[in-house]
Order: structure tokens, then sequence, then C-alpha cells
């Protein structure tokens, strides 16, 4: 390795930045710009709760912008595979950090390079490299929504080798590669110890930065969608349940279920079904309630005017599914638990919550679900 290759970055830039830095320095730089599509209107949220959270407000939005760069001789380092240019910088926008304890994304200084750099050797690539790694793509939301869609832009870059940073663990990862004609023995995958060079980099934009447009459900629509298991039976009206999770559980799920079970629902438990039938179930579904989480990214296959009940903590909640909701035109409602601590919380949205029945029958009579 040289000096170069053997310390940390000197500093971070943005990729756009980063390129108008180096113009004509760098014969295969390159940095086309990727339109996410149109403005959106979202809708805002119904609720028995007054006022409506600040977060489910309606508003109307232009998506930002992305892009797929080429960086020459660049650099992948990491387990979620953070993009280090030919001069020694962290391209800040396409590498993302996490740190749980604070639930916080970080990208610039806070970055852990900066911090846990050890020299290591350097593995060399022959060819363009496309980089598809997300630092939550571990996590069934993240994996569709940040890295499978930007596989789509990638239509029109040729690339040798595919970059990603999979849960092994989950069969989902596995389903969906062989969904799209993937193989997974093709690609490379990151650790702690990855540091890899190759010819050049190909680098789609981060979905997370245009905050989740429209485009992005539209795209895992058409992608997916066609692999359901069509031959598996589900009810019309599905409660979606958490109980199996290490987080995030509703600690009277028995009562819950005994009121929703007189009002039809049908208890489905995730963990159990393939991707194929979680697609079938919710692309059929008429209702669907469920605590927030990973499974509701499913909602990018169900139907239009679908109701949906989403479940949140009052201390976390998140517009990330009444966002799809919108991009699908379901008729999206929402209900605040009571905060329940859980021993070994890091943060609210990892704690339980309980469910006031006198509060979700009011809130299914709003939304008009009767026995």
């Amino acid at each position: 390795m040289s000096s170069l290759e053997s310390t940390p970055p000197r500093g971070h830039m943005t990729t756009f930045d980063w390129i108008q830095s180096v113009q004509g320095a760098y014969d295969t730089s390159s940095y086309q710009p990727f339109s996410f599509g149109e403005w959106t209107r979202y809708i805002t949220a119904k609720s028995i709760h007054d006022p409506i959270h600040r977060y489910l407000w309606g508003y109307g939005r232009k998506p930002h912008k992305g892009f797929v760069a080429t960086i020459p001789n660049g650099r992948v380092w990491g387990a979620y595979g953070a993009i280090i240019t030919p001069d020694n910088l962290l391209l800040s926008d396409v590498s993302v950090d996490y740190h749980r304890p604070t639930n916080t994304i970080i990208e610039g200084d806070g970055h852990s390079i900066f911090q846990a750099w050890k020299p290591s050797l350097l593995q060399r690539l022959s060819g363009r490299a496309a980089v598809l790694t997300f630092c939550g793509a571990g996590n069934y939301f993240h994996w569709l929504y940040d890295v499978l869609p930007r596989l789509r832009m990638l239509r029109h870059h040729p690339y040798d080798h595919l970059i990603i940073n999979p849960n092994v663990w989950a069969g989902f990862y596995y389903e969906t590669l062989a969904m799209l004609g993937l193989h997974e023995e093709a690609m490379i995958k990151t650790s702690p110890e990855t540091y890899l060079q190759a010819d050049e980099l190909v680098v789609p934009s981060s979905i997370m930065h245009a905050e989740y447009p429209k485009w992005a459900t539209r795209t895992i629509r058409s992608m997916l969608l066609p692999y359901r298991d069509s031959s598996f039976q589900s009810a019309e009206r599905i409660y979606i349940s958490r109980r199996q999770a290490g987080i995030r559980k509703v600690v009277n799920e028995e009562a819950v279920y005994q009121l929703l079970a007189r009002q039809g629902f049908v208890r489905y438990d995730l963990e159990s079904l393939s991707v194929a039938e979680q697609i079938q179930l919710f692309s059929q579904a008429k209702v669907i309630v469920s605590i927030h989480g990973a499974a509701l990214a499913n909602l990018a296959f169900a139907a239009p005017q679908t109701k949906v009940i989403e479940w949140f903590h009052p201390e976390y909640v998140m517009p990330t599914y009444w966002m799809i909701s919108n991009h699908n035109q379901l008729d999206y409602y929402y209900l605040l638990g009571e905060k329940r601590r859980r021993e070994g919380s890091h943060h609210a949205g990892e704690d339980n919550i309980e469910i006031p029945l006198s509060l979700l029958r009011k809130t299914l009579a709003l939304a008009k679900i009767k026995s």
C-alpha cells in the first residue's frame, strides 16, 4: 500500500463538490443527475388525536435530485461501505454511518472512519464496481428502500462487480436477489475488515437523502410485485404482530388481538412468511393494522384505498409509512399508544407500548371498520 492508502481520509466532501473540484484531473470521473420524479402531494393523516402529529401533516414536495457518480480508483472501507476518493477524501453523502445508542444518522466529521481507522490490506478489483451499501441494509425496510431501487439507477451504468452489505442471516436477502435474477455468490459483501479499490467505483446516490420519494415505492412495486405467491391464501383484514421481535412490542397484545379478532382480523407473524407470501398478503388486504416497524415496507404492494392503521410510541412518531401510504393512495390512520419502558432500550423507538382498547375502538370507528 502507498502512504496515501494506509492513512485515514484527510477530510470529507459531498460527491458533487468533489467532482467539481477535480474537473480535468481524472479522465473517467463523472456525475450524472438522476430524477426521482415530480412533485408529490401528501395528505394529512387521520386520527382520533387532536392535534395531528406535526410529522404527519399534509404538504407537497418535489424530491431532491439524485445522481450516479463514477469515482476512478475509488476505495470502499468498512462494513457500511464508506467511499474514499483517489485523493483521500471521504464522500460524505454516500458514506452514511449509524450510531445506535442515540438512533442517529452520522455523516462527515462524526463518521467512524476518522476514529476507527486502522491500516489493513487493500484488495484491488479490476473493472467497474457498483456500490449499493447502506448502514441499515440489514433491516427489511432499508433493504427494500435504500438498496434495491438503486439497482434501477444503474440500468444505464454497466459494472463488473456489485458491492453490498446485506444481512446474510435474513431470508429476505436471498429471496429478493433470486426474484431479481441476481446470484448471491457474485456479490462482494462488506465486513468490518473491508478495504478495497476498483478501477472505477459506480455510486448511485442515497434514496434516504431524497426522502424516500414516490419513485422508490413505484420502483419496488414494479420490481417485486410480479413475484408474489398468488397461491397464498390470506384474510382481507390483517394484524401484523411483533410478538416475536426483540424490541417495540405491544405489551397487551393478546387483549388487543381479541378485540381485533372480533372485527374479523387475522394475526400474522411475518417471520414465518416468505417475501413472496408477504407481498401477496399485503396486496390482497383491505385493512392493515400494525405497530410501527419494517414489516410495513410491504405497503409498497398494497392496493389503492386499503385502510392502514399504524400504532406509535408517543415519543417515536416516524412519517415513513404514512408517506408510502400516500404514494399508493392508501387510507391512512394512526394511533398513539402508551409508553412502556423496555429494559436495555437505547431510545424510545426500542421501547414497548400499550394500546388502550378504548382508543383502538374509537380508531376503528373513525376508519369505519365494523364487524
